[in-house]
């Protein structure tokens, strides 16, 4: 999203990615919900980071010729008085009523079998981002502008200089390291508070069973166009890897079945590390004592949704010299870094 910004501005872009490298935004649902569940209020930043993001993602089907954003709304279960209370209380409030319709649902999806549920709660201005088909199209773009070099990045062949850098002897003016989880391995980055979580999905087919909304509960299930469905996702701050494991398959498998009768038919199962930060904020801007060098990084869970509007932050404050927002800058975080 970063280069798409800053090409839109005109400016060079080179990319420096290895491929080969596992990758959670290939991993990842795509999901993109408004809404925090558990108080029942916006997302952060949602009034502006949603229509920004379907703005986004609409200029880039066009550029690139691909389908990849699909608006879905989600149906969230619910079970006992208090939630319903809250939902039926909640609907009408100034700072959620666009994200959520006020009428509770009680038509069950086919193949729902959960008897104590009292309705549906529904969520607008949802829904998720093939990223799959997204970075294989834009890797494609890339790739015909001549702007992307497939290798890992050598922070040894990286020169330092007064007018900028000098990388395989080329000279840049600015570097920005998106690097989600691996910037762990980042010498000039690794200070800042990153709390990476391993996730886990699955796609699934069952056939008993049918929603044209995305199905949340303490799991989501993401209907997509060929009839099957993903299920996820699971958060594992101690197992930092890449590898499916069979007690993340389990632990989605027993919360779906609670909720959906019938055969159960595992397609595909993937996992990656969220590169979330420690105070759940994206973290982007300039190294405290070498400006020429940015990170664009920490967006979690919501990378989908929020990396459109702060790739756009980043651009402006790199090309125009627009000020970062505080809550997102690196800048908050400099007292942590000692020698880098």
């Amino acid at each position: 999203m970063l280069a798409f910004a800053l090409l839109e501005k005109g400016c060079a872009v080179q990319i420096v990615h290895n491929a080969a490298l596992p990758s959670s935004s290939r991993v990842a649902a795509g999901l993109y919900n408004p809404v925090v569940f558990k108080r029942l209020l916006p997302s952060w930043r949602a009034a502006e980071v949603v229509p920004f993001l379907v703005k986004k993602y609409s200029a880039l089907e066009a550029l690139l010729q691909e389908k990849f954003l699909f608006s879905v709304n989600i149906s969230k279960v619910i079970e006992n008085q208090h939630e319903l209370e809250t939902w039926e209380k909640r609907a009408h409030s100034e700072d959620i009523r666009e994200f959520i319709l006020p009428k509770i649902s009680h038509q069950n999806p086919q193949g729902f079998k959960a008897p104590s549920v009292l309705g549906f709660g529904e969520v607008v201005q949802s829904g998720y981002v093939d990223t799959t088909i997204f970075l294989n199209a834009a890797h494609a773009y890339f790739n015909t502008l001549a702007i992307l070099q497939n290798h890992t990045f050598d922070y040894h062949a990286l020169e330092l200089c007064a007018s900028g850098l000098v990388y395989q002897n080329e000279h840049y003016d600015e570097l920005v390291f998106c690097e989600g989880f691996f910037v762990a391995q980042n010498p000039y980055f690794s200070f800042l508070p990153f709390k990476p979580v391993k996730g886990e999905v699955l796609t699934v087919r069952i056939p008993g069973f049918q929603s044209k909304n995305i199905l949340n509960k303490n799991f989501f299930l993401l209907p997509l166009p060929d009839g099957t469905f993903r299920l996820g996702a699971t958060y594992d701050w101690k197992n930092l890897n890449f590898e499916p494991s069979v007690e993340a398959k389990n632990s989605l498998l027993a919360r779906l079945s609670e909720y959906v009768s019938g055969e159960i038919e595992i397609m595909q199962h993937d996992a990656g590390v969220r590169p979330s930060s420690e105070d759940r904020r994206p973290i982007l801007g300039p190294h405290p004592h070498h400006p020429q060098l940015h990170v664009f990084n920490g967006l979690g869970t919501k990378g989908v949704m929020l990396a459109p509007f702060f790739a756009e932050q980043l651009t402006n404050y790199l090309l125009d010299g627009k000020p970062l927002e505080h809550e997102v800058s690196a800048v908050r975080f400099y007292d942590l870094q000692k020698s880098v």
